[in-house]
C-alpha cells in the first residue's frame, strides 16, 4: 500500500528547500572557466558525499542523482501511476539501447542510462536468452519480437530500433497511467508532443506517416497540416498547451528546435500547476519530482557547453521551472 499524499507531500516540502536555487545556477552559467562551475555547483548538496577530480566527470555526479530521484520515486510516491511515467522510459530506453548495440555492432554503455525497474544485467540476460517473458510486461515482449523480425532484415538503422521501442513505450504509459486523471494527461501531452515533433522535423510525409506514434488527441490529419506549414492546423488543436508547440512548429525549424526543446521539458508544471500546493493530490510531490528532474539537465547542459567551450549558448537553452 502507498503512503498518503499527506505524507509524500511533506516529505517533498523538505527537500525543496536542497534544490539549486536560480541564483546559483546563474553563477554557474556565468562562471569563466568549467572548473570554477563545478567549485559552484560543489557549494551545494547535488551529489552529496560524492567527489570528482575534474568537471569532465560531471556524469558521475549526473548518474547518481538520477538514480536517487528515480529510488526516490519508486519509494515515496503515493501512486503507482506517477513511478510508471518516470521508471518505464529509462527501462525501454536502457533495452533498447541494448538491441541495437546487437545489430550495429556497438557498445551499449554509451546510450545506457540509470536503471528503471530492471537492472542491466538482467536486461542483457533476458534478450540474450530471448527469455522475453522474464520481463513480465506484455509490452516489452512485443516490442521485441518486433525487434527479433527487424533484426533478420539488413541494413537496420538505430532509429527504426529507437521507434519500435518509443512505441511500445508509449502504449504501456496509457495502460498503466489511465487511472490517475494528471498523470493519464501528462503521457496523452506527451504523445502528441511527440507526434508533433515529428511533424516538425520530418523529411517526407512517408517518414512522417511511419513515425506517427498510436494517436492521443492530435489526428493524422492536423498533423500533415503542421508537416505542410499549413496554419490551418492552429484552428485544429483546442489545448492551450499543444497550442504553444503548434505553434513553433509552424516556424522556421532554425528559429523554433530550442523553444520547441525547452517547452517539452517544461510543460508538465502547467499541468501541475492548479494542484502544486494541493496537499490532498498528487501536485505538490510530482512538481517536486520535475523540479528535481529539470536540475538534473540543467547541471548537464552547463557542464556539457563549458565543456566544450559554449558557455555563450548556455542561457538561451537553460531550462525555467
Amino acid at each position: 500500500m502507498r503512503e498518503s499524499y499527506l505524507y509524500a507531500n511533506g516529505v517533498v516540502a523538505s527537500l525543496s528547500n536542497n534544490l539549486i536555487t536560480k541564483e546559483t545556477f546563474a553563477r554557474m552559467i556565468d562562471c569563466k572557466t568549467n572548473v570554477e562551475a563545478l567549485s559552484t555547483l560543489q557549494e551545494t548538496s547535488f551529489a552529496s558525499g560524492l567527489v570528482i577530480e575534474t568537471p569532465f566527470q560531471i556524469e558521475e555526479l549526473l548518474n547518481f542523482e538520477t538514480k536517487k530521484l528515480l529510488n526516490f520515486i519508486k519509494a515515496e510516491s503515493p501512486i503507482e501511476e506517477l513511478i510508471w511515467y518516470f521508471v518505464l522510459p529509462y527501462d525501454y530506453n536502457n533495452i533498447s539501447a541494448y538491441c541495437k548495440s546487437i545489430v550495429l555492432n556497438q557498445s551499449a554503455s554509451t546510450f545506457i542510462e540509470a536503471e528503471g525497474y530492471y537492472e542491466i544485467s538482467k536486461i542483457k540476460e533476458y534478450v540474450s536468452s530471448k527469455s522475453f517473458d522474464a520481463f513480465d510486461n506484455k509490452f516489452i515482449k512485443s516490442a521485441l519480437l518486433e525487434f527479433q523480425m527487424l533484426s533478420s532484415k539488413p541494413n537496420i538503422k538505430g532509429d527504426e530500433v529507437d521507434f519500435i521501442f518509443k512505441k511500445y513505450l508509449y502504449q504501456n504509459l496509457r495502460e498503466v497511467c489511465g487511472k490517475n486523471q494528471i498523470i493519464k494527461k501528462l503521457v496523452e501531452l506527451k504523445i502528441d508532443i511527440e507526434n508533433i515533433s515529428c511533424s516538425m522535423r520530418a523529411n517526407s510525409q512517408y517518414h512522417l506517416e511511419q513515425q506517427i506514434l498510436d494517436v492521443a488527441t492530435v489526428n493524422k490529419e492536423t498533423l500533415l497540416a503542421i508537416f505542410n506549414k499549413n496554419k490551418d492546423a492552429l484552428y485544429k488543436v483546442k489545448d492551450e498547451i499543444l497550442t504553444k508547440f503548434v505553434k513553433l512548429a509552424l516556424q522556421e525549424k532554425a528559429k523554433s528546435f530550442i523553444e520547441y526543446e525547452k517547452l517539452r521539458n517544461q510543460f508538465p508544471f502547467m499541468i501541475l500547476e492548479k494542484n502544486k500546493d494541493d496537499i490532498n493530490s498528487i501536485g505538490p510531490f510530482a512538481t517536486y519530482c520535475f523540479k528535481k528532474d529539470i536540475e538534473i539537465k540543467n547541471v548537464r547542459l552547463i557542464f556539457s557547453y563549458h565543456n566544450n567551450n559554449l558557455s555563450d549558448q548556455i542561457k538561451k537553452r537553460f531550462l525555467e521551472c
